[in-house]
């Protein structure tokens, strides 16, 4: 994939290991390590493949940025508010815990996309504060190619109802 991406922009990143999974899972996959090494194992392979990052959950954010440094991206699945459920994800880490650890950029689903009033809950996702402060600035994903809504603060939807919010750290 990275040689095939050429002088692309295009960022390539891999997977570590999925936030619904925990030492038990991996035991039973025959995976003999804790979960924290063998997703630091998997970025050091990413790293080493030429990859612009990792998917990781942000328990493990802190080790993947001792790894890599800055330069490495760290996209953060399982995140979840203080008191939201955590359906089958068994890694989760809050908004402020994924940024505190060096993640990147955040990936925030059900917590919002499964409320009765998504653009509520997405709303009290970025609202927290850092150090006194509120978040950053946001940028919307969703090009108007996609029949994009904006939403006060930055939330969209597009028109397959998916929501697009990237956070400015």
């Amino acid at each position: 994939a990275v040689r095939g991406r050429g002088e692309n922009s295009l960022r390539l990143l891999a997977v570590t290991a999925l936030t619904s999974l925990d030492a038990a899972d991996l035991a039973e996959l025959g995976i003999d390590c804790s979960v924290g090494d063998y997703v630091v194992r998997r970025a050091r392979n990413a790293l080493a493949a030429g990859c612009d990052g990792v998917i990781a959950s942000g328990q493990e954010a802190s080790r993947i940025r001792d790894l890599a440094g800055e330069r490495f991206l760290i996209v953060t699945p399982g995140i979840r508010s203080d008191g939201t459920a955590h359906h089958d994800q068994k890694r989760v880490t809050t908004p402020r815990a994924a940024i505190g650890s060096g993640a990147d950029y955040l990936v925030v689903g059900r917590e919002i996309t499964q409320s009765s009033d998504p653009v509520a809950a997405a709303d009290n996702v970025v609202r927290f504060p850092i150090d006194g402060d509120r978040l950053g600035a946001m940028e919307v994903y969703g090009p108007d190619r996609f029949g994009t809504r904006v939403f006060p603060d930055g939330i969209a939807f597009d028109s397959a109802g998916n929501l697009w919010i990237t956070l400015v750290l």
